[in-house]
């Protein structure tokens, strides 16, 4: 479903044409053709310092009345980029008016903690009036094989809303590219790439998931005899990045809630519902153990989700819902929270 919320749209318009202005390189992963209403969501491909985007969005900000704008670092790896992810959020929460727009920069696609594409190396292409510039086909065809190679292979319940509606997509673009470039060689890293799409014509989902990882094990082997060096480094950062997401600074929000009118728990799970709903966070769980965090619960954090726990004590920390605070006021406590979970770069006064 597309989004056509003004402020949305005009914050996307702001956007692109202030990196233009600014020469900034950048390309536009998904959904360009529909610009400028992507939704609650914008993906690039950028290999641009973070300071400079900064300075840029808190400028777009400003321009389209947002209250504020977080920085988003946890999916940063400031060493050598290799699988990072530079996130922006705006939000808009005063006088009922509740609105959201994530960004995500991609600095390059990896498989198996190895860069693939890097975003520096892309040579981005413009629409026909260049109001935008977006990855090339070549690029986008090869990490659309990557997230469908993952979506075919992805079984968690909790990843699989949209999921059909995205394999269709990704598995009509890439068949469409396969088409008008059958008789081209390309070098993408991927060795099997065209016995795959073959597959994927054919329907027989299993083979194309077996020619994609083979290649991808192809490609890991052939990075370390040629990177021995960068090999074992990258593989070093990677683990350290998902210490760092699953078990020490989660990207998720685990929030203690402690109320003395259980009636209010309704109004709770509403706003819950609000948020997931509008895209505020990605989903929201209640926690029973308060000890022990599954993998399904970290899973949850590690993807921007809310872990809900009931506690019969108030500390610093906990968030405290009175018997008479309405529906707006339990959200206004919830967003307060969910933005200072991140680095706020601006602020409405």
């Amino acid at each position: 479903m597309i989004i056509k919320s003004f402020r949305l749209a005009n914050t996307a318009k702001s956007i692109v044409k202030e990196f233009n202005e600014n020469k900034i390189h950048y390309g536009l992963a998904r959904n360009y053709e529909k610009f400028p209403y992507f939704g609650h969501d914008i993906d690039f491909f950028s290999n641009e310092d973070s300071d400079k985007l900064k300075k840029i969005l808190i400028k777009v900000a400003k321009k389209n009345n947002w209250d504020a704008l977080t920085h988003n670092t946890h999916f940063r790896n400031s060493i050598n980029n290799n699988g990072s992810v530079e996130a922006f959020h705006f939000y808009k929460y005063t006088k009922n008016k509740y609105e959201v727009l994530h960004l995500d920069f991609f600095r390059d696609n990896i498989v198996y903690g190895l860069p693939i594409i890097k975003s520096s190396s892309i040579k981005m292409s413009a629409n026909k009036k260049k109001e935008y510039f977006y990855i090339n086909e070549k690029a986008e065809n090869v990490i659309k094989i990557l997230q469908l190679n993952s979506h075919f292979s992805n079984k968690h319940a909790f990843q699989n809303i949209n999921i059909k509606k995205k394999i269709k997509l990704y598995t009509k673009k890439i068949i469409n590219f396969y088409k008008k470039n059958k008789n081209k060689n390309f070098d993408n890293g991927l060795l099997f790439e065209k016995e795959a799409i073959i597959s994927l014509q054919e329907k027989k989902i299993n083979k194309f998931k077996f020619y994609i990882n083979l290649s991808k094990i192809i490609f890991f082997i052939k990075y370390f005899f040629f990177n021995p060096f960068k090999f074992f480094l990258n593989l070093f950062l990677r683990l350290i990045f998902f210490i760092n997401i699953f078990l020490i600074r989660q990207p998720g929000l685990i929030i203690y809630i402690y109320t003395k009118d259980k009636i209010q728990n309704k109004n709770i799970f509403r706003v819950l519902n609000f948020l997931q709903k509008n895209n505020f966070i990605n989903n929201w769980y209640i926690k029973k153990n308060k000890f022990i965090f599954s993998f399904k619960e970290r899973k949850i954090l590690e993807r921007s989700g809310c872990i809900l726990l009931f506690t019969s004590k108030q500390s610093k920390n906990t968030l405290y819902v009175k018997k008479n605070d309405t529906f707006n006021d339990i959200l206004l406590i919830f967003l307060r929270k969910l933005i200072k979970k991140n680095l706020i770069i601006y602020e409405k006064k």
